[in-house]
């Protein structure tokens, strides 16, 4: 068991294929999770931060379920989700990691300070170098190349099927695509456009 002041730090990774984990040894290996639990923890990280209603987790998650109780099986899906991030996470004080909180019939996923989330700083990155390309074009450029270099392959490429991710896929392709734009010197970039026009 870990002592507060030794927890290590936790890299959620959703780039390629979703993972999460602590000192480089992946956490969900042989985690034995349920599909729908995991998904559920996919879609809250994918909209951390954001106010959910339970319906709207629903009809996202499981569209062509007829439930006849469906907020009774979301509560029981997060009561259980909850309990699997309990096991995942190093110490006692899981707030540190992650936290569902419910609120004012509201669901919301946050991230503890002891996490970090490949998107987040992929989009940091970005837009580091976005703030300085055109007076540290140097600085900026490396700041494009950590970013991209993060950067493993589709967004949660595993629920590509999902309609919930299709923003995020595409965003980030976008995202790629521009970061490589300022990366790349004036000739490889004329065959670029060539190539993509």
């Amino acid at each position: 068991m870990y002592k507060d002041a030794e927890l290590p730090q936790l890299n959620i990774i959703t780039f390629g294929g979703f993972d999460i984990k602590a000192e480089g040894q992946s956490l969900l290996d042989d985690s034995g999770r349920s599909y729908k639990i995991l998904e559920l923890l996919k879609y809250f990280v994918t909209f951390r931060g954001k106010r959910l209603l339970p319906e709207t987790i629903i009809e996202n998650l499981q569209p062509d379920n007829e439930y006849q109780d469906p907020k009774n099986v979301l509560r029981t899906q997060i009561f259980r989700l909850r309990k699997a991030l309990k096991m995942l996470a190093p110490g006692k004080d899981t707030s540190k990691y992650f936290n569902i909180i419910f609120s004012h019939g509201y669901y919301m996923f946050e991230l503890g300070n002891l996490s970090v989330l490949d998107a987040d700083e992929f989009e940091k990155l970005l837009s580091d170098a976005n703030q300085i390309k055109d007076i540290q074009q140097d600085d900026a450029i490396d700041f494009y190349k950590k970013a991209i270099s993060l950067y493993a392959g589709q967004y949660l490429a595993e629920c590509s099927a999902s309609v919930w991710t299709v923003h995020y896929m595409n965003m980030d392709r976008r995202i790629v695509f521009v970061g490589l734009i300022h990366i790349l010197t004036p000739p490889f970039l004329h065959l670029l456009m060539i190539c993509f026009t």
